[in-house]
């Protein structure tokens, strides 16, 4: 398997996932090797904190996207009904 280098923000919804599923870091950094993610303890640290800082970013882009389909779709839905 060849191994990916993190250049960009492949790795970050595998980071994620380790967050959501709390792995110890020892898991983290195995579940991460298995998908071609082989990565320095530090650079995990680093994008675990990046992850956690950016958390309002991203619930302000959940919110101004999916919120508004959301309430289009409903719309729609009601307006079809009717």
């Amino acid at each position: 398997m060849s191994v990916k280098q993190p250049r960009d923000n492949t790795i970050i919804p595998y980071i994620i996932e380790v967050m959501c599923l709390r792995l110890k870091e020892y898991e983290a950094m195995t579940y991460l090797e298995e998908r071609g993610f082989k990565i320095s303890h530090d650079l995990y640290y680093r994008l675990r904190k990046e992850v956690q800082e950016n958390t309002h970013t991203r619930l302000s882009l959940i919110a101004s996207e999916e919120f508004s389909a959301q309430h289009i779709q409903r719309i729609d839905t009601l307006k079809t009904i009717q």
